[in-house]
């Protein structure tokens, strides 16, 4: 005991004289409790960098920016066996703050930069030493955490991603880790920094690319570029922006459901491709919320608005053992479902753009102060001010009015003496007829004055101002409007203030009130007599429709649809196809895309429903009426061969996916002939049918390149020399300049160049030249018979095939003069008598003038002149006969 007294005393001396204190087995434990806060270093002298590692504790002890109360240590445990310090891995550095009670592992080498930031706690960042701290650490961070793995925690890359976390404000921390805890038996020296994008919901990364610099700037806009949330919790209490067009809801258990994490990358994938849509997740939604969407969880919904949304046709255990199953199927089934609400979403979108819009145009006709009396200029405009907090007197007028003429004077007075009524007038000649029965009534007269406003009304395409004056619309009577009653009538439909509605653009789930008025119901219901409860029920009117749905006959409101096709079968006018008036009356409101009456007739007409009707649907692309109200029924193969003609790929893909009855080769040949380009990739890829051999010489015909080179990409039978043959007849350069460049050894006849010369495409004749290709003397010969003077020269200058008398002969027939004029002065081979007969028997006095003075040794001046009394020009025969007694 004293031994070890004198010792301490003695190093107590040393401390103020030397930077790093040498402990032994003896002094170790009394150091610890003497001088903490201490900082050890545990080494073993056999290691052939102990003395680099000692040299750069020193240096670390030395540094001014070290605190001056820290005592630096040492111990040498290859020397020192008994120490009571167990670690593992030399060198290890132990920070005691308090003695044994507190005690803290250094990681990596202790420069002074990381000493103070580790020992002062000023990093921003989150050190992670296990794989377990990993996973706690990102399941509280909100959809992303940055996370670095590092050859080292305290290197210099370090440096770089603090001031990244700095600097960076799109998560609550940025976690490192170094690379020994993530990957044990790693080599620090050889790995290269990594930084990753860490998706807490579907437990994927994103990794920084190892080829961008290891900067903070290039690493901030990694993340802001790869940090784009697809999915966020859904809040109920919360109002949704009714700005986004959609939304897909998804309904699931929490995150320990099974099919959880399948569910979440199965969304992803759709999500890709879903801009416009905003995803939430619902977790644990609750009866009362699965019972108002009608589904149980797991389940997607896309949700417009409270009245308004569709569930995926899967939904609660069906769904979650799909998930687990077949995932892919699910994302097929999920995009159709999603590309069969894209014209909703669209429609959405346009609605949404008019009523900003309109909103914006009766926001600055009421901000402009010099403008007292408004003018309503379309139906949009009028919803908009209808839904406007402030209340405003809307005069619906005609030019052509005696009593409206008389009014609209009055509106400013009007405005000016009740100022806090905006006023507004709508010109009914300057909308249309349907969009004025919508607003006023089937019946109306002008001049009509109503009182709207007040935010708590919305016109609907189902609503009229009449029908909703029992809200905040109200209407002034038929009498004969003056000032006095006009203000009268105002300040009373203006009536004390209301109540101010939900904030401007919020919509929400309101399911209280859908529990609460369900219990005032069964308790109202209690209340009644047996009696009294059996009449009601008996006559539901769903209930009455459901009896009678087994019954003979048709429902009433299907009688005019009955009626229109009678009328059609009794005419003249006979299609194609033979009619069916058995049938007719389902086969119009397929085509019409009439939901509703499918599923009435399907109802109390279910022999109507043939395979026939499968086709139908298929051909016009209605794939959510054939999900909905077909998909029981068999089909042929007709149904994907005209969806495919009609270009219609959300229909071929539903039948591909959902039906066995497939296709026929007239599919791919169909939509190859229409130019359908994603339907022919689609059938490519996904069927075997293929298509016939002359379908590649038919899109070649039609300069269709991309056609083309879709069936080159995919080796489709049938390229050959005639493919090019009739691409250079049709004069589609693009098409022959790919089958030369991508198809030479299918290469070309004569033909190709002879038929685009006589078909005048220069720019194909010009190319085919360059390119080596042959042909004949009609190439010549075809281009001046029909005109052609451009590619005339241009054969002339460039090749050699020359022509024959049939250029002149030809060109004169039909009245070319300056290519013969050219040929005569060019060329040598002269002409037949056929070129002054036919000359003068189709009128073409100046080439036969031509023709007299250049060739008349050729002719045969007599028949000539037959020839043109003949077909009626009696100026040519007088010309010819008198040359020919000249002559």
């Amino acid at each position: 005991m004293w031994l070890v007294g004198a010792t301490l005393a003695a190093l107590s001396c040393v401390v103020a004289a030397v930077n790093v204190l040498e402990l032994t087995d003896e002094t170790l434990a009394p150091a610890i409790e003497l001088f903490s806060p201490l900082f050890l270093l545990v080494y073993v002298s056999w290691d052939p960098n102990a003395t680099a590692v000692q040299d750069a504790f020193a240096a670390l002890a030395s540094d001014p920016t070290t605190p001056t109360a820290l005592t630096f240590a040492q111990l040498d445990v290859a020397t020192h066996k008994h120490t009571t310090i167990a670690v593992l891995g030399f060198p290890t550095y132990l920070y005691f703050a308090d003695g044994f009670n507190n005690v803290t592992k250094f990681d990596g080498v202790p420069t002074p930069v990381a000493f103070q930031s580790w020992h002062t706690r000023a990093s921003p960042l989150v050190e992670i030493d296990n794989v377990d701290t990993f996973f706690a650490s990102v399941d509280d961070t909100a959809f992303f955490a940055a996370v670095a793995v590092l050859p080292t925690l305290h290197g210099p890359e370090r440096l770089a991603v603090e001031l990244l976390a700095r600097q960076d404000t799109g998560h609550d921390a940025l976690a490192i880790i170094d690379v020994a805890t993530w990957s044990p038996g790693t080599d620090p020296m050889t790995f290269p920094p990594q930084l990753w994008l860490y998706d807490t919901t579907l437990h994927v990364r994103t990794l920084y690319p190892r080829d961008q610099p290891w900067t903070a700037d290039a690493m901030q806009t990694f993340l802001n570029t790869h940090r784009q949330p697809w999915i966020r919790p859904f809040d109920a209490t919360k109002p949704l922006d009714t700005r986004v067009p959609a939304y897909a809801l998804l309904l699931t258990d929490g995150v320990d459901a099974l099919y959880q994490h399948a569910f979440m990358q199965v969304a992803l994938e759709v999500a890709q491709k879903s801009t416009p849509t905003q995803f939430l997740l619902v977790e644990s939604p609750g009866v009362l919320m699965e019972s108002f969407l009608g589904v149980t969880s797991p389940a997607v919904v896309w949700y417009y608005d409270q009245a308004t949304f569709v569930p995926f046709s899967s939904s609660g255990s069906v769904l979650a053992a799909a998930l687990q199953s077949s995932p892919r199927d699910v994302v097929a089934k999920l995009l159709l479902f999603r590309l069969q609400q894209e014209r909703r979403v669209r429609a959405r979108e346009a609605e949404i753009a008019m009523a900003a819009s309109a909103r914006r145009l009766v926001e600055d006709a009421a901000a402009d102060m010099e403008a007292t009396v408004m003018d309503i200029t379309s139906i949009v405009m009028l919803r908009a001010l209808v839904a406007r907090e402030t209340q405003a007197a809307v005069v619906f007028y005609s030019p052509r009015c005696p009593s409206c003429q008389a009014l609209v004077p009055m509106l400013a007075q009007l405005a000016d003496q009740v100022p806090a009524l905006a006023v507004a007038k709508l010109n009914v000649d300057t909308m249309e007829y349907k969009d004025l029965v919508h607003v006023m009534g089937g019946s109306f007269s002008l001049p009509s004055i109503y009182v709207v406003g007040g935010g708590v009304q919305r016109i609907d395409d189902e609503d009229t101002l009449a029908e909703a004056s029992s809200g905040n619309v109200r209407k002034l009577g038929d009498e004969a409007p003056t000032l006095d009653n006009l203000k009268t009538f105002c300040l009373a439909a203006a009536g004390p203030a209301r109540p101010l509605p939900p904030a401007a653009g919020s919509i929400h789930f309101d399911f209280d009130r859908l529990f609460a008025g369900a219990m005032a119901d069964g308790v109202d219901h209690c209340r009644s007599t047996t009696s009294t409860i059996i009449l009601r029920v008996l006559t539901l009117p769903d209930v009455v429709r459901t009896i009678v749905e087994f019954q003979d006959g048709i429902f009433d409101d299907l009688r005019p649809y009955f009626a229109t096709t009678r009328r059609s079968s009794s005419s003249s006018v006979r299609g194609y196809y033979p009619t069916n008036p058995t049938v007719a009356v389902l086969h119009l409101a397929i085509a019409r895309n009439d939901m509703h009456v499918v599923r009435r007739l399907s109802g109390c007409r279910p022999a109507m429903f043939t395979p026939q009707a499968v086709d139908l649907a298929a051909a016009f692309g209605h794939v959510t009426l054939l999900d909905a109200c077909l998909c029981g029924l068999s089909a042929t193969t007709s149904a994907m061969d005209s969806a495919a003609q009609n270009g219609h790929l959300a229909m071929v893909t539903y039948l591909h996916v959902h039906r066995t009855e497939g296709c026929t080769p007239y599919a791919l040949n169909a939509a190859i002939r229409e130019n359908h380009i994603d339907v022919a990739a689609f059938l490519l890829d996904h069927r075997h049918e293929g298509c016939t051999d002359n379908m590649v010489d038919h899109a070649a015909a039609a300069g269709l390149v991309e056609m083309v080179q879709l069936l080159h990409a995919h080796s489709v039978k049938g390229f050959s020399a005639q493919t090019l043959d009739m691409a250079a007849a049709g004069g589609h350069l693009s098409v022959v300049d790919f089958l030369v460049t991508h198809r030479a050894s299918d290469g070309c006849s004569v033909d190709a160049l002879n038929d685009a010369a006589r078909r005048g495409h220069v720019d194909v004749v010009a190319y085919l030249h360059r390119c080596g290709k042959p042909c004949t003397t009609d190439a010549m010969d075809d281009a001046a018979a029909n005109g052609h003077f451009e590619i005339v020269a241009f054969l002339h200058d460039h090749r050699n095939e020359g022509c024959t008398t049939d250029a002149i002969d030809l060109a004169s027939r039909n009245g070319h003069l300056e290519v013969v004029q050219f040929l005569h002065a060019r060329r040598t081979e002269g002409c037949t008598v056929d070129a002054l007969n036919d000359a003068a028997y189709y009128g073409h006095r100046q080439l036969v003038h031509f023709l007299m003075r250049h060739y008349v040794s050729s002719c045969d001046v007599a028949r000539a002149t037959t020839l043109a009394r003949r077909a009626g020009h009696e100026a040519i025969a007088a010309a010819l006969e008198a040359c020919h007694v000249t002559a």
